[in-house]
Formats: structure tokens, C-alpha cells, sequence
């Protein structure tokens, strides 16, 4: 396991050249490539050296239509050389990941890597997260979009820690405090809102003996929130340490909504355009027919953000299998609680895709990384895996 703890320390490295590249004298594409030689460590480790490859027996259809759509995805792109980059990435992320697990079976290490991936995880996800605090507080280095960036990170590492199970109560309550903090400096009050209704929502689902309490906790929890919604946004505004911050100046959760509702509407006059293979990778929203109607950088949705770059038919395919794992999570905390803080995590990262184009179809994002990487496991794990 030391090579696969190893690879996670380096995927959360990343952030250094993902956000602050070009503070440290690294360009655009040199970053990327420094990514992709990274998440590509499997692929050339275990599927080119080691030539260990997938059997494509079962759902063989799937992955035939899926990389037909693939292709059609690249070469009719707004840009198809970033498309054709973006998907190479990608796909050799997720064969080289796919070929390492099949070599973790056969060695007999697979309950060994399961306990890491539950365990462990947190040691890279708050190591990432003090590497952009440390950039953006005392070196001066991001922007407003890495404020951004970095509260909504914050806000998927509170729900998993929320649900790990500490031995010392105190240990775990004094790195939740400083989650938080993380979160008021990033200004991102979405995702203090998204990551307690992901909280909420993961315990009304896992502990179905004190429903009722939850349920409780759950409406005065909303209670308060409405109580002192005007108090806690002033607060954000007057605390805003970016003049003109896109993250502040929306008043309140209603204003933030009709946002979402404009572009959603913009969505639907757009997709129609390119219904089956969508508009390609890092598409320039601004380009479309009908998107000059929205002042905006993005979609800022995940879900139609997937639909809009990569078509409808090969988001449904995307849509299947994150279910299929999805409902196989939920099975496996319902029977080992230890799981709590895997589902939590990935529950954040679905409900926060409503605000923020990040965790769906991204290697740019540590956090997506580990959201695609839990995704992969449960999928592949077998049910007399997580029943022993």
C-alpha cells in the first residue's frame, strides 16, 4: 500500500501548480502536464508495464457506444486539440486506476486498500487543504476564483471528517473547527450551506433509529439558519476581503437562486444545438448561440454543465454508473458505518454540482480525483467484499 499512499500524497501536490502555477513560474500547460503525469502513474505503471488490462466482456456495448460518442465529442468540438487532451487524461485515469485494482485483487491486498481509502484519506485531503491556505493567506498567490475554488474543496473535507470516527472526540472537533474557518476565509457561504445539507441529509439517511431526532435537528436547524440569514450574509459581505468579490455581492439565498434558474433557462435554449455530442471540453460558454443572454463565466452547474460538453447520451452513460455506485455506497454503510465518511463525501460532492461545475468529469480538482477514485472502488467492489 505505501505506492498507492505515495500517489495520493502527489495527487494532493497538485493544487500547488493547479491553482498557483503561475505564481511559482509554471504555465497553463506545464501544470497540465504535470497533472496528467500524475494521475497517469497507473496506466504506464500497471497497464503498459505490467500489462494488466480490463476484461471489456461485460457491458462491451456500453464502452463501444461510449468511445464512439467519444470520438464524435472530440472532432465536432468548439476546440477539438483541448478535447482530445482533456479525454486522453481522463481516460487513461481511469483504465490506469481500473488495471492497479485488478493487481490489488489478485495480491490478496484488497480489504488492506479498502481500509486506507477509509481511513487514510484525510491525511491528503486536509494536506491539500493547508497547501492552498498557506498560498493564498501568506504568499499572496490565487484570486477570486481560487477563494472560490478552495471553499468548496473545504467544504467537502468537513463532510467526510463530520463522519469519520475519531478515538479522540476533541482531536476530531478541533479539525472541524479549522475546516470551518477555512470556509469562512473562502467566503463561499454555498458551500457552508451545501456541505451542512449534505451532513444533514447523510445522517437522516444512516441512522434511521433516531429519525425523529434528526428530523428535529434537521427543521431547527433550517429554522436558525432563516432566523439569522440576514446577520450571517452582512457578515460575509463586511468580511469579504476581495473588493467586488462574485462570491459576496448576491444578498441573499433567493437572489442566488434566480441566478442558477437564468442559467438553467439558457441551458435549455442551448443544448438543443448540439443534442448528441455536446460542444467539447472547456467549451467558451460565451461562444454559444444563446449564451451572450447571461453575463456569466459558466453554467456553474455540474450536471447541465456534463450535458452541455459532452451531449446528452454519453451524460446518461456517466449518469448510470455514478447510480450504480452511488446505491452500492449506500448499501455498504447501511451495513458498515465505517463507510459513513466515503458517502458523505460523495453526497457533497452531487448536491454541491447544483452550484459549481467541479466534481462530475474533472482531473483538474484534487477533490474531484478523490470523488472519482471512491466512485471506482465501490464500483468495482464486490458484495461478499463489504459484507465480511
Amino acid at each position: 500500500m505505501d505506492r498507492f499512499k505515495k500517489w495520493l500524497w502527489a495527487i494532493s501536490s497538485c493544487s500547488i501548480f493547479v491553482l498557483f502555477g503561475p505564481n511559482i513560474g509554471f504555465n497553463t500547460i506545464t501544470s497540465m502536464v504535470i497533472v496528467f503525469m500524475v494521475i497517469s502513474y497507473p496506466f504506464f505503471r500497471y497497464t503498459i508495464i505490467s500489462r494488466i488490462f480490463i476484461p471489456i466482456k461485460n457491458h462491451l456495448l456500453i464502452h463501444i457506444v461510449s468511445l464512439i460518442l467519444i470520438f464524435y465529442n472530440i472532432i465536432l468540438s468548439i476546440d477539438p486539440l483541448i478535447s482530445f487532451q482533456y479525454w486522453i487524461s481522463y481516460l487513461v485515469f481511469i483504465y490506469g486506476f481500473n488495471s492497479w485494482l485488478i493487481k490489488i485483487k489478485r495480491d490478496g491486498k484488497y480489504q488492506e486498500f479498502l481500509s486506507v481509502l477509509k481511513k487514510d484519506l484525510k491525511y491528503y485531503m486536509f494536506f491539500n487543504l493547508m497547501l492552498i491556505y498557506f498560498g493564498l493567506t501568506f504568499l499572496g498567490f490565487g484570486s477570486l476564483k481560487t477563494y472560490n475554488t478552495f471553499g468548496i474543496m473545504t467544504g467537502s473535507v468537513v463532510v467526510y471528517f463530520w463522519f469519520l470516527d475519531f478515538k479522540n472526540v476533541k482531536i476530531k472537533m478541533l479539525f472541524i473547527s479549522v475546516l470551518i474557518y477555512f470556509l469562512l476565509v473562502s467566503l463561499s457561504r454555498s458551500s457552508l450551506i451545501f456541505a451542512a445539507l449534505a451532513i444533514l441529509t447523510t445522517e437522516l439517511i444512516l441512522f434511521k433509529k433516531s429519525l425523529k431526532r434528526k428530523f428535529l435537528l434537521l427543521i431547527g436547524g433550517v429554522s436558525l439558519l432563516l432566523l439569522f440569514r440576514n446577520k450571517l450574509f452582512s457578515w460575509f459581505s463586511e468580511k469579504q476581503t476581495i473588493s467586488g468579490s462574485g462570491i459576496t455581492e448576491i444578498s441573499d439565498l433567493a437572489s442566488l437562486n434566480d441566478d442558477r434558474y437564468m442559467l438553467i433557462q439558457n441551458f435549455l435554449k442551448t443544448y438543443q444545438d448540439n443534442f448528441f455530442t455536446g460542444y467539447g471540453i472547456k467549451s467558451d460558454y460565451n461562444n454559444l448561440s444563446e449564451w451572450n443572454a447571461v453575463d456569466n463565466i459558466g453554467v456553474h452547474n455540474g450536471i447541465l454543465d456534463m450535458l452541455l460538453v459532452v451531449g446528452i447520451p454519453l451524460s446518461l452513460i456517466f449518469i448510470y454508473y455514478f447510480f450504480k455506485s452511488f446505491r452500492k455506497l449506500i448499501k455498504m454503510t447501511l451495513r458498515d458505518k465505517s463507510n459513513s465518511a466515503l458517502l458523505g463525501f460523495v453526497f457533497y460532492c452531487l448536491i454541491r454540482s447544483y452550484g459549481e461545475s467541479y466534481f462530475l468529469i474533472n482531473t483538474g480538482n484534487q477533490m474531484s480525483i478523490f470523488f472519482i477514485l471512491i466512485l471506482i472502488v465501490t464500483y468495482n467492489t464486490k458484495k461478499k467484499q463489504y459484507e465480511n
